[in-house]
């Protein structure tokens, strides 16, 4: 239902492993409502290393939450 305004969703990072990643949800006002900080989610899936892949895996199910959760209409 869109009759409130939209939902965006948005993921902003830096190329650089250090940096944590970040995801937010906007509401139809333009501020942010919900957001989500995402530290592994640079690193890689196929990693030799478990505790990288349990790391990455993790984000990944955090966002899956994020999206089921909080619904938004565009990502």
């Amino acid at each position: 239902d869109t009759s409130k305004g939209l939902r965006v969703m948005a993921i902003a990072y830096v190329p650089d492993y250090s940096q944590s990643a970040f995801t937010c949800i906007a509401g139809p006002d333009g501020d942010i409502t919900d957001y989500l900080r995402l530290p592994h989610i640079l690193k890689r899936k196929n990693s030799f290393r478990h505790e990288e892949k349990m790391l990455k895996e993790s984000d990944l199910l955090a966002i899956k939450n994020f999206i089921c959760t909080k619904k938004p209409h565009v990502v």
